[in-house]
């Protein structure tokens, strides 16, 4: 990432191929700021994932950039939602919902939860001095959108799979038995 010089499009949007500032400009129309990467979070298109939880994890993905302690705390409430949906658990805190949880999943699993809670802290909860600023860095906001990944995918996605899994495995033993009973030589005992 950088500051770069590039031509804008007819809409007024910055054009792919920036030139850098040492480069010799033309008379054209320029955008000078910072170049930051789209967003381009993960899409379940088949899983039912609530829209809220989607909402939060689409905007952290979004502003992980450029404001990775908003990114954080938006984590924070994703796993907040998950945890209240999938688990059905509702606590006064976090903290205490995770621990709630915590039989069902892996120790290490559960110490990255506590500490997606901690770090959305630092956004949520303001310092009891006021002085303090905790900074957080991007690859740390980067680094909780893939513990969330993991996270939807070991509740959501998890749980849609063995749905369909299941669902295949009985349609197809039906069709299968329904082909065997229309054998007439088909020997039916059970074995």
């Amino acid at each position: 990432m950088g500051f770069y010089r590039c031509q804008l499009d007819p809409m007024g949007r910055p054009m792919m191929q920036a030139q850098n500032l040492s480069r010799a400009i033309t008379n054209k129309v320029y955008f000078e700021g910072r170049v930051v990467p789209a967003s381009d979070p993960r899409t379940y298109p088949d899983v039912p994932i609530p829209e809220g939880v989607l909402v939060d994890y689409r905007e952290a993905h979004a502003i992980r950039n450029l404001s990775p302690r908003a990114s954080v705390t938006l984590g924070r409430r994703c796993v907040q939602g998950i945890i209240r949906d999938f688990y059905d658990v509702k606590k006064n805190s976090l903290h205490h919902e995770i621990k709630e949880i915590a039989k069902e999943l892996d120790k290490e699993f559960v110490q990255a939860l506590l500490a997606v809670k901690g770090l959305g802290n630092i956004g949520a909860h303001p310092e009891n001095d006021t002085a303090l600023v905790v900074d957080v860095e991007p690859a740390d906001a980067e680094a909780l959108l893939r513990v969330i990944e993991l996270f939807i995918d070991m509740t959501y996605v998890r749980r849609h799979n063995e749905k369909q899994t299941l669902a295949h495995i009985q349609a197809v033993n039906a069709e299968k038995q329904e082909l065997r009973n229309r054998d007439p030589n088909a020997d039916h005992e059970d074995a």
